[in-house]
């Protein structure tokens, strides 16, 4: 697999000729005098985008040669599942002067105009749909971003939230210190049914889809499986493990129905 780097100046991408379809490009997008790297890949035809936010300290460390650290994360290692269903995604990093641990950033303004200029690339650059789907901690990033930007032309056309952060951990915060009624359009909530992570609990999930109260949500819950190691790792019920075939196809049904 070859990667592409384009280059973004002064809001304009550049985009080399031989870049074709299922290629995947690192781009870096400026702000605030910084920049947030991306991994985007896409089918021939995409009929909508996804951007991917990953758990953890949500640092990917995507490098230029597009190796990153973050290959077991649900989120990142099914984004091939979606291109197959034709919708285009980028992975989204950790803002260049946020990389020593983004759980400490996500609710900052200056992350907030960050993953702005990120929508406005995208949403420029595809002139399609453009979804956030944000997995563990990432739903963190997911739900600041679509409060803070409820009311810009930025804002996200759609979320899947997927074994949502709904406790507070030891660091960083969970998706119930944002203003969850600030989010409209469809909302679509994944969940392990099993899961056993101490702060991301099914059992608050009906107080999640109730702060949603301005949001047509829909809300799947699975079964199935395996899980190793710890409750809250990647190929735990948390990380949906050998289930992912069918949580991403119900992804890219509801993300692809949505007009």
């Amino acid at each position: 697999m070859r990667y592409v780097t384009s280059l973004i100046l002064l809001g304009v991408f550049l985009l080399p000729l031989t870049v074709g379809a299922g290629d995947p490009e690192i781009i870096d997008v400026p702000a605030r005098g910084t920049f947030t790297r991306l991994i985007v890949e896409q089918p021939s035809d995409p009929k909508a985008v996804v951007a991917i936010f990953a758990g953890g300290k949500g640092v990917v460390n995507i490098r230029e040669n597009g190796r990153h650290g973050m290959r077991g994360n649900f989120a990142v290692r099914t984004r091939s599942l979606l291109r197959d269903e034709s919708i285009a995604t980028a992975v989204v990093d950790a803002p260049a002067d946020m990389m020593d641990d983004l759980r400490l950033h996500r609710d900052s303004s200056e992350y907030a105009e960050s993953m702005r200029a990120v929508l406005r690339y995208l949403k420029d650059r595809f002139k399609l749909p453009i979804w956030l789907h944000g997995t563990s901690r990432g739903s963190v990033s997911i739900a600041a971003i679509a409060t803070i930007l409820a009311e810009t032309p930025e804002k996200p056309d759609g979320l899947v939230f997927s074994a949502s952060l709904f406790r507070q951990a030891k660091y960083g915060f969970n998706v119930f210190v944002f203003d969850l009624g600030k989010i409209s359009g469809p909302v679509l909530i994944s969940h392990h049914k099993w899961d056993a992570c101490a702060y991301t609990s099914p059992q608050d999930i009906p107080k999640f889809k109730a702060a949603l109260n301005n949001a047509a949500v829909s809300v799947k819950l699975y079964e199935g499986g395996s899980a190793r190691g710890g409750d809250c790792r990647a190929r735990h019920y948390h990380g949906f493990n050998q289930i992912e075939h069918d949580v991403v196809a119900d992804m890219a049904k509801f993300v692809l129905s949505q007009k």
